[in-house]
């Protein structure tokens, strides 16, 4: 949605577009206005619950985006939920952000939208360093890989360029890792929330790396961590790691 006047918030997304739009939704609600309610005092759209509302409808989103792949159905159903959340939640709350922030850089970047007319071109993500694997609340074979978090900035600091929606993917392999380990894509393009291993086999050690991702540009891999399950989902046969599908919405790009 274009832009005049300076610092006016703005949609670097139509509603053709699913991933943008529900990353710009998601962020909005994890880290914009909906958690800076000192600023932004009267909301115009309530947020509902996992299934009503703004909230319901981008959770919908993100479970057609994930299982469109293959499903004409879902496809159509995706496209729809994409213009629903676009016409009916975001243009009204992009309305209300520019509203309160009247052209307030510091307002705009709390609102959860971007503030340029044109996307600032980023650069490649820097390499994420994993915190821990932890399988606290996990169901068995299920382990979460937990990262460092970069520290936030001071509520109203101005911000250079549009926050970067980044994703991430995450490779396995036997350890103890070396230059000629064959890796396998466990997790590919899903949130830093969702970085959850499954199908692990007990007593199986396995090396871990991952790595950001802004569209195509992607970082290095990180520094591999070793990890060993307590737990097996099911018995198995061979203690190769099995491949499989993240459930977030893919990146495109």
């Amino acid at each position: 949605m274009a832009a005049t006047h300076p610092n006016v918030a703005v949609m670097h997304c139509n509603n053709q577009e699913p991933v943008e739009v529900y990353n710009l939704a998601l962020n909005i609600i994890n880290d914009g206005m909906y958690v800076n309610t000192g600023t932004f005092t009267a909301i115009p759209i309530p947020i509902g619950t996992t299934t009503t509302g703004f909230l319901g409808a981008v959770t919908k989103l993100g479970t057609l985006i994930a299982s469109a792949k293959g499903n004409s159905n879902n496809v159509n159903a995706r496209d729809a939920q994409t213009v629903l959340v676009h016409d009916t939640y975001l243009i009204p709350l992009l309305t209300y952000a520019n509203t309160v922030a009247n052209h307030n850089l510091g307002i705009i970047n709390l609102s959860g939208f971007d503030h340029n007319n044109q996307p600032t071109k980023h650069g490649i993500p820097p390499t994420p360093v994993i915190s821990n694997i932890s399988d606290k609340k996990r169901a068995d074979g299920e382990a979460k890989i937990n990262l460092v978090k970069k520290k936030k900035a001071a509520a109203g600091t101005p911000k250079a360029t549009p926050k970067v929606h980044l994703k991430y993917s995450a490779r396995i392999t036997n350890a103890p890792a070396s230059a000629t380990s064959v890796w396998i894509t466990e997790l590919s393009a899903v949130g830093s929330t969702d970085l959850i291993l499954t199908d692990l086999i007990k007593n199986n050690e396995i090396a871990v790396q991952v790595r950001a991702e802004d569209g195509k540009l992607k970082s290095p891999w990180s520094a591999a961590v070793n990890y060993t399950s307590r737990t097996s989902a099911s018995p198995r046969s061979t203690t190769t790691p099995t491949t499989t599908t993240g459930t977030t919405p893919p990146a495109t790009g």
